[in-house]
Parts: structure tokens; C-alpha cells; sequence
């Protein structure tokens, strides 16, 4: 079972990769495996994929990028970036990290 959720949440961080790989001309950056950001956190939430924590971060003004731990199936949102906060950013291995998808303005 713990095979098959790691494998549909690899898929899915792979094509989340290629949306943000594609929209990378524009200033996007592709998701993380393996590293979360600590210390930034102002929400949690359950989420059954990366996608919906995606969503959920294009929804919150505040929201500057977000942790998916897959083992957890737990959506973190960050008020901060890895840039922000390098020594904040950490190694987790069923962790995935990305960047707020659309700016705030769109």
C-alpha cells in the first residue's frame, strides 16, 4: 500500500515538474522531493495529493510556497520561500516542496 501511494505521489510530482518546467521561462520553479521548509508554516491541512496542496496555496494570499509530506498525506503552507529561509530548508524524505504556482496577481 506504502508502495503505491510513494508511486501515484511520484506521478503526480512529475507532473506538476512539467507544468512547472514548461512555465519556468516565467519565473516558475519545478517542485522538490526529499526537502521540506521548517519554521514558515502558518497552515496544515490533510490532502490527498500535492495538486489539491497546490490549490490550496493559489487560494491563500498568504501562502508563499507549501511542504506535501506523502506519508502523511499532510498539505503544509509556507509564508516564506527557500530563498527566504535557506538554512530552513531541510532534508525529509517523503517530503516534497514547492513554490506558489501562480503569482498573486493572476
Amino acid at each position: 500500500m506504502i508502495r503505491i501511494k510513494l508511486l501515484s505521489t511520484f506521478l503526480v510530482c512529475i507532473a506538476l515538474s512539467c507544468v512547472a518546467v514548461e512555465t519556468n521561462r516565467c519565473g516558475r520553479e519545478e517542485s522538490i522531493y526529499g526537502k521540506i521548509l521548517k519554521g514558515s508554516v502558518f497552515m496544515r491541512m490533510a490532502s490527498k495529493t500535492p495538486y489539491l496542496c497546490q490549490q490550496a496555496c493559489d487560494r491563500e494570499m498568504r501562502c508563499q510556497s507549501f511542504n506535501y509530506v506523502v506519508y502523511k498525506e499532510v498539505c503544509e503552507l509556507n509564508s516564506r520561500t527557500k530563498e527566504s529561509r535557506p538554512e530552513d530548508f531541510v532534508a525529509d524524505e517523503g517530503g516534497l516542496y514547492m513554490k506558489r504556482y501562480k503569482n498573486r496577481g493572476e
